[in-house]
């Protein structure tokens, strides 16, 4: 789809799981059209002034249409996550990354992951080395981080012995505390979940949806760093 000044936009495999997910809330006729009378509620999600909806819907939907197809939904779901980022809204920028949107009602730490999240460009669950489903006990593609990838100089031996003691007291079972387990004891630190969504991927890079101390440890190393910083860019997966 030629989406952006001098190129196709192709939306991440996050994004599409995301508004593949999405679509089918909105879809309400089923027939992969998004209908404006159905639309704008659920845009209006967003917080968005209905300003901006606006000239993101003029945008999206390309040829006047008075509707959306699967794919220009995208387009509608990526504009608005540029608009929260503070970015410029234009077909332009689709290749700028961005949190997911941030919709009223809409719990991404619980809904990317499940198996019913599927992808735009029609694969149906099936998954491969580009694909990721991204949650707390989820599975996730890609190599990820390791604890090893961490130098000695990055984690002290005091963190190390801390966050043992932690993983400790959260009653680990055959050496690895479930991913509901972690998703409690993370969402204490009231990072954002896509924050806490992109640690996972880095702390359990053997999508074994656990995390056994190694893992553990490269979480709590990254969860106490953006703590820190706010603004911290974690490693790319």
């Amino acid at each position: 789809m030629e989406a952006t000044q001098g190129g196709a936009w192709r939306p991440t495999p996050r994004e599409q799981s995301a508004y593949t997910h999405l679509l089918a809330l909105v879809d309400t006729q089923k027939d992969g059209v998004i209908r404006g009378q159905a639309a704008v509620p659920f845009f209006q999600k967003s917080g968005l002034p209905d300003a901006t909806l606006g000239a993101i819907w003029q945008l999206a939907d390309t040829e006047s249409k008075g509707h959306l197809t699967a794919l220009e939904f995208g387009v509608a779901m990526k504009l608005i996550s540029l608009s929260q980022a503070q970015k410029p809204v234009m077909l332009g920028s689709l290749n700028e990354e961005t949190p997911l949107p941030e919709l009223k009602g809409i719990d991404w730490l619980q809904i990317i992951g499940s198996p019913s999240v599927t992808s735009l460009s029609g694969s149906h669950g099936r998954r491969d080395s580009n694909t990721s489903s991204i949650g707390w006990g989820s599975t996730v593609g890609g190599p990820g981080a390791s604890l090893e990838s961490l130098s000695e100089a990055s984690v002290s031996a005091k963190e190390r012995q801390q966050y043992k003691q932690i993983f400790e007291k959260s009653n680990p079972v055959d050496g690895a505390i479930s991913g509901a387990a972690a998703r409690s004891l993370f969402m204490k630190t009231k990072l954002n979940n896509e924050q806490l969504s992109r640690v996972w991927v880095l702390a359990d890079p053997r999508s074994e949806g656990k995390l056994r101390l190694p893992g553990f440890i490269v979480a709590m190393y990254y969860v106490r760093r953006i703590m820190e910083n706010r603004n911290l860019e974690l490693p790319q997966t």
